[in-house]
């Protein structure tokens, strides 16, 4: 779901996950997080909302990018300022 920007279905599985904070520490087999995946998809909204729930936009996946590296690949000026 985050992978396609999709917030609505980001939000559902969070909140009902009694664990929603190992989630947003959760990453896929190259240590991306769903902030990373958020990125990669240019979806801002998603981005903001993870932040909120403290999303840690300083982790560094397997090939040592961070969200916001993710988010300047896609050229999406307002993922890139609600990462810096």
């Amino acid at each position: 779901a985050a992978a396609h920007g999709c917030r609505e279905t980001v939000e559902v599985l969070l909140n009902i996950s009694s664990e929603a904070a190992k989630a947003l520490e959760a990453t896929t087999k190259d240590q991306k997080t769903l902030l990373m995946l958020a990125a990669e998809s240019g979806s801002a909204d998603l981005i903001e909302y993870l932040l909120e729930l403290g999303a840690n936009k300083e982790a560094v996946d397997a090939h040592s990018k961070t969200a916001k590296d993710y988010a300047e690949g896609q050229a999406c000026k307002a993922c890139i300022k609600l990462l810096a």
